[in-house]
């Protein structure tokens, strides 16, 4: 592995885990068992070695956002996109942790992240207009969009909120919750004889939970 991605690597983990503030290059230099120096050359500070992190999380969350969009999925299908999303979110959780502070120090970022939250909203858009023309769901533009709004809302604030509403579930437990939230927005919009899909809804997050 090439010494910047290797630095990338180290800082990401340790973003993640100890919130980026409270993270320096000389922490991320001492992890790698380097000079200072020698991370400078690559990385001339930290808000470098972010923009970088945004950079991939970025090309990866848009590449997932943009396919119900150029392919609307089959309704099984809705279930891993979900986890995929939230899964990428994760990844990259030290963004939503503190994210008005970061993005006020790294205003750069801060357009590219709105961007990113219309991503999200359009491909919600495109999931639930999908199931409405499948006649899965029964809502009007504006309760659709609501719906949008409030799904993209939800994975903004699903790291902050899984952390310190459930700080003791495991990883597939935090993102399974998140994917149930998700889906449970549509079971006022099912449409009749979609009883079934409730049905599924219900017994998936029982089977999940009986396995955590």
């Amino acid at each position: 592995m090439k010494t910047k991605d290797r630095i990338l690597k180290t800082s990401l983990a340790l973003f993640n885990e100890e919130g980026e503030p409270n993270v320096s290059t000389v922490d991320i230099a001492s992890e790698l068992e380097m000079s200072p120096g020698n991370l400078y050359y690559h990385f001339k500070g930290k808000e470098p070695i972010i923009k970088s992190l945004y950079n991939d999380y970025e090309v990866e969350m848009l590449d997932v956002l943009s396919a119900p969009i150029n392919h609307p999925l089959r309704i099984d299908d809705n279930w891993i996109y979900m986890y995929i999303i939230f899964e990428e979110i994760y990844d990259f959780r030290f963004f939503y942790y503190n994210l008005a502070e970061l993005l006020s120090r790294y205003d750069t970022l801060s357009m590219r992240f709105t961007r990113l939250v219309d991503a999200k909203r359009k491909s919600m858009t495109a999931i639930y207009q999908h199931l409405r023309d499948q006649d899965v769901v029964v809502m009007s533009d504006e309760e659709l969009s609501v719906i949008a709004d409030r799904c993209s809302m939800m994975f903004t604030m699903w790291p902050t909120w899984s952390r310190l509403s459930n700080p003791n579930l495991t990883v597939p437990q935090a993102i399974h919750n998140g994917v149930y939230s998700i889906f449970s927005q549509v079971t006022p919009f099912l449409s009749a004889g979609r009883e079934e899909f409730q049905e599924l809804l219900a017994s998936f997050h029982a089977h999940m939970m009986s396995k955590t």
